[in-house]
């Protein structure tokens, strides 16, 4: 059996990019996690980070297992989160995204995977989030069925 991979957006996906200043940062809302966590239990898949949040990694700012450590402090229900799309290069719009994304699927294959995203991304196995809502029970199951 392939691998099972869900790449995730974090701000739009598991926020509604509210911004609290003092904070200076959105928050991760529990009801997201809960729907992701349904997929995460459903279909054993593991997360590639395709968010700009990968930034902190790349910069240094946090280590990748730092990185799962903070999704775990939010009850996000991952453990071996996997490098992802961690190049600098690409443009951070829809397109430069969607690259990074099928260049990580060609290297990896094979595998089922499915992406997480409120950007309208031109990727197959998509699911888009409303981007001030973030991840609804109908995208969990959208992925599930994906995964």
């Amino acid at each position: 059996m392939s691998q099972k991979i869900l790449f995730l957006d974090i701000d739009g996906c598991l926020n509604g990019h509210e911004y609290d200043a003092k904070a200076e940062s959105s928050w991760i809302k529990p009801e997201c996690v809960i729907h992701l966590n349904r997929v995460l239990t459903s279909t054993g898949c593991n997360i590639v980070i395709s968010s700009a949040w990968r930034y902190m990694i790349l910069n240094g700012a946090c280590t990748l297992r730092g990185f799962e450590y903070l999704l775990r402090t939010h009850r996000v229900h991952c453990k071996d989160l996997l490098v992802g799309t961690l190049d600098f290069d690409e443009i951070q719009d829809e397109s430069g995204r969607a690259n990074l994304i099928k260049k990580w699927v060609e290297e990896h294959k094979p595998i089922r995977w499915a992406v997480l995203d409120d950007l309208l991304l031109p990727v197959n196995n998509f699911v888009r989030t409303a981007g001030d809502i973030g991840l609804t029970e109908r995208n969990a199951d959208d992925l599930i069925a994906l995964l």
